[in-house]
């Protein structure tokens, strides 16, 4: 992972090359972005206690299978769009989403699953401070598409 500081005169920014190419591959695979966030579940959940400092067990049981049940949920509703009511519905194009310091990884899946199932791009700003779960989640949608 290559990553850039820019210093200015009251910050510092980071920029994250993974995230450019999450724009680019995770627009059309929603099933297996969730086969592979399944596979790498119990990496996500030691990621997700890291990043929001709760024991291993709570991101395990709760957050990770979350994740992976709004993106087949929304995966599903992908197929859907083309017979149902929706056929004439065409895609906004690209998606900004702004993930705020404390946003657990359920919040990442609300943010980009619905997007994805439309058809959408989507361009994902993590964190400052806690960036991981957003860079991993960024990273396995590389692998999975």
């Amino acid at each position: 992972m290559n990553a850039e500081v820019h210093h200015t005169s009251d910050e510092c920014f980071t920029t994250y090359e993974p995230i450019a190419q999450v724009v680019l591959f995770i627009q059309f695979f929603p099933y297996s972005l969730a086969r592979h966030i399944q596979k790498h579940a119990v990496l996500l959940a030691q990621i997700e206690s890291l990043n929001r400092g709760v024991q291993s067990r709570d991101p395990r049981e709760f957050d990770v299978p979350a994740t992976v049940r709004y993106l087949f949920h929304y995966a599903g509703w992908a197929q859907l769009i083309p017979s149902s009511e929706l056929r004439d519905w065409k895609p906004v194009g690209v998606v900004a989403a702004v993930m705020s310091g404390s946003s657990p990884l359920v919040t990442l899946a609300q943010i980009v699953a619905p997007a994805l199932a439309a058809g959408n791009t989507v361009c994902l700003k993590p964190p400052k401070r806690s960036p991981l779960p957003a860079l991993l989640f960024a990273s396995i949608a590389v692998q999975a598409g």
